[in-house]
């Protein structure tokens, strides 16, 4: 019985680098067809989504940005050592692949700048969209009032919380007062998680700064 009469065709899974690329740039010299199903080969089949993916839903997930793989992680053998080596768990929660929190101006994914990240601070350091209306992040304006305000989305004991403030002339007032309350935010989840993540993730998140 051949690969391809068990529903595996090396060619279509890139093992072939010579005849498969996914993406026309990736491939996979990993002889082990049991990785398919993988978290490792989950990861790395996502960040080449985000990359190289021209659909409408990967290209809203870019915001824009020229985000690369490097030329060693093109091929997942490589890749899956990395992971091996680099992969951790928090509790039972999911553990993303961050390429910018080291270095919140890093667009590539590479040994050097990624690290592993519990999905809650994933989900608190990955900007949302920006509002229809133009206004910075975290920034809203009471057109009964002709005032701005600022929103913070947060956690507390377990429960969704807001913290918001008005009043502010300017939407440029508003966003500090935004980018305040969300930078103290995320120190104060750091230091929750500071036994449980590495150093370089702990102390990158207490210097995270929040951007429009």
């Amino acid at each position: 019985m051949n690969d391809k009469t068990c529903g595996f065709d090396e060619d279509l899974w890139g093992l072939n680098e010579q005849k498969y690329k996914k993406y026309n740039v990736a491939y996979n010299t990993s002889t082990d067809k049991k990785i398919y199903n993988s978290k490792e080969y989950h990861a790395w089949s996502y960040m080449l989504r985000l990359a190289y993916d021209n659909s409408e839903e990967y290209i809203k997930k870019r915001k824009g940005q020229n985000i690369t793989i490097c030329e060693e992680w093109l091929d997942f053998a490589n890749f899956n050592d990395w992971f091996g080596e680099n992969y951790y768990t928090v509790d039972d929660e999911t553990m993303d692949l961050c390429r910018n929190i080291l270095d919140q101006d890093n667009n590539e994914f590479c040994p050097d700048m990624c690290i592993f990240v519990p999905r809650r601070i994933m989900q608190l350091i990955t900007p949302k969209n920006l509002s229809k209306n133009n206004l910075p992040r975290g920034v809203g304006f009471r057109e009964t009032t002709g005032t701005y305000y600022s929103t913070c989305y947060m956690q507390i004991d377990g429960k969704n919380t807001t913290k918001r403030r008005s009043g502010f002339a300017t939407s440029e007032e508003a966003f500090a007062s935004y980018k305040d309350d969300k930078e103290r935010y995320i120190k104060k989840v750091a230091k929750e998680y500071a036994t449980k993540i590495p150093r370089t993730l702990y102390r990158a998140l207490l210097k995270y700064e929040v951007r429009e």
